[in-house]
């Protein structure tokens, strides 16, 4: 038992320091979502001028920091990297600016679905004579608009919150400009 105990306790040894001496390229897709892989030929293409090396912690660069790098087998003379300009998790000013037009694009359709829910409303209301009608019949014919009303007005104000609060702080966070985030 104890012998294998040893021999076990000496394999993973083994793995670790040849793990613990790998270098690992990290790149981000059009998605936004980071990839890590320590065979640089396994990266698409189109992300080869992105991609981040992070050396062991004992290697002789700058410590702990990852440092832009095309893998030796993607390098030409008559190709120079060009330089982009990232938050800490590769997404560029292209995909900030998406992804508050997204937001604001949401804002814009609920405003106008709620403003035009609101005419058919009131327009329905002036056609039936709602207004005269007894209570009950009142509530029964206005309650589905004012669920619906209640709908696009959540949707506005969560299309607010992000493009005011909540995307703000994301920047802040991930080391992106501020500025990507407006029209």
């Amino acid at each position: 038992m104890k012998k294998i105990s040893l021999l076990m306790f000496l394999t993973l040894s083994l793995i670790a320091w040849v793990a613990y001496g790998q270098e690992l390229y990290k790149w981000v897709d059009d998605k936004g979502t980071v990839h890590f892989t320590d065979d640089p030929s396994s990266i698409p293409q189109k992300y080869q001028d992105n991609i981040e090396t992070q050396k062991p912690p004992g290697a002789t660069s700058s410590p702990s920091q990852a440092t832009p790098q095309r893998p030796p087998a993607a390098t030409t003379e008559a190709s120079q990297p060009s330089v982009r300009v990232t938050d800490q998790l590769g997404r560029d000013e292209q995909w900030w600016r998406a992804k508050a037009k997204e937001w604001n694009d949401k804002l814009v359709d609920a405003q106008k679905q709620l403003d035009e829910l609101k005419k058919d409303l009131k327009s329905a209301e002036d056609e039936t004579g709602v207004k005269y009608k007894p209570k009950h019949l009142r509530r029964q014919m206005i309650r589905p608009s004012e669920e619906e009303m209640k709908g696009l007005e959540d949707q506005i104000a969560e299309a607010k919150n992000m493009l005011e609060n909540v995307l703000p702080k994301e920047a802040a966070a991930y080391g992106a400009d501020p500025n990507w985030l407006k029209p």
